[in-house]
């Protein structure tokens, strides 16, 4: 059977190579920003200095810092500002020009998620 008799054989070739070159472009950072580790992560915002860190995608493959930082729980990470354990994930909204503190684990996850005055955060900002 080949793509002449049936044309979904050809179809489901396309798409296989298509899913493949997405696939290598995923698992290798997907292009300069992933692969040189400059990408944030995830932004961080100290409670008693009110500045701002950023953990990087090459930060974040490192174990000691992947344990640190990821659990994805709305609690206290250690700051490396001021060196306590007063740092939260923040997201930024563009329209308020505010850094806002994540709530819960849900509302990180989540497709979409909205400030407090009701504006959609843009992927970018979260």
């Amino acid at each position: 059977m080949d793509w002449r008799t049936n044309p979904w054989v050809g179809v489901g070739a396309v798409v296989l190579l298509v899913l493949g070159i997405m696939g290598i472009f995923y698992f290798q950072g997907g292009g300069s920003k992933g692969s040189s580790g400059k990408a944030p992560w995830k932004t961080f915002q100290c409670e008693s200095t009110g500045e701002r860190f950023d953990i990087t995608t090459g930060e974040i493959e490192n174990d000691k810092t992947f344990f640190m930082y990821a659990d994805g729980a709305p609690k206290a990470y250690p700051c490396r500002i001021c060196g306590g354990e007063d740092a939260y994930r923040v997201y930024y909204c563009p329209k308020c020009e505010k850094w806002y503190k994540y709530e819960s684990m849900m509302q990180e996850d989540a497709p979409g998620i909205m400030c407090p005055e009701g504006h959609v955060i843009p992927e970018e900002n979260r």
